[in-house]
């Protein structure tokens, strides 16, 4: 079949009513429950306030207890072995280190959001 330029023009008029027409309707008919209002989650930073303390209170401490077993298995299994020795000691070092460095973000971030809330009242 050979389309000219008004066929093309007919289907594009048909088409956009159809969008400015059914999309409305079906808009109407359909409401979404929002799964985080039922979970008392308003906004985004209560949505990312929510995110930060499930890693920090679920993620977290499983993390920090494995790399810590991990470090002393190498430490009891070294033998002898000064650079397994020192690799479990490195191991447990930057566990504590990077789970210090995670509290203490979550805490700054929420000493700012008190900050925030004070400045703005």
């Amino acid at each position: 079949m050979f389309y000219t330029k008004t066929n093309n023009m007919k289907s594009a008029l048909k088409y956009t009513a159809l969008i400015f027409i059914a999309f409305p309707l079906g808009a109407l008919a359909l409401t979404l429950p929002n799964p985080l209002e039922q979970m008392g989650i308003t906004s985004v930073p209560g949505l990312l306030d929510s995110i930060i303390n499930f890693v920090v209170i679920y993620i977290v401490p499983p993390v920090v207890t494995i790399f810590i077993l991990v470090g002393a298995f190498k430490i009891l299994t070294a033998g002898g072995n000064t650079t397994q020795f020192e690799e479990g000691k490195k191991t447990i070092t930057y566990t504590i280190v990077g789970a210090a460095v995670v509290l203490l973000a979550s805490g700054l971030i929420k000493v700012i959001e008190n900050f925030l809330r004070a400045a703005a009242n």
